[in-house]
């Protein structure tokens, strides 16, 4: 996964920063995938579908683990009950308002 880039946007503009500075951003500005509780039946469709087995089988809803999340999406796009949401930092949601991203 060494080659893995992500699409143009303000995240990829990261790679153009000094490492240390790229790195301290992106642990304050994220956007990943989440699961509601109260739509999650623990069918665990979406453990069944991730490429990376971030998520693992949890007493009443999957589990993630961030570290190995490479936001994919098959998650949210595989659930059949639409239990799955784009959680953002509170930065994401601020800088994505000024880009029109987020509306």
């Amino acid at each position: 996964m060494d080659d893995f880039r992500w699409p143009s946007n303000i995240y990829y503009t990261l790679d153009l920063l000094p490492s240390g500075l790229a790195r301290a951003i992106r642990k304050l500005w994220w956007s990943r995938p989440a699961i509601d509780p109260e739509r999650c039946r623990n069918c665990n469709v979406c453990v069944e579908s991730c490429p990376v087995e971030a998520l693992k089988a949890g007493a009443v809803i999957p589990e993630f683990d961030y570290s190995r999340c490479i936001n994919c999406l098959c998650c949210m796009e595989v659930c059949p009950h639409a239990a799955f949401y784009q959680d953002r930092s509170l930065l994401y949601r601020f800088t994505g308002l000024f880009s029109g991203v987020l509306k």
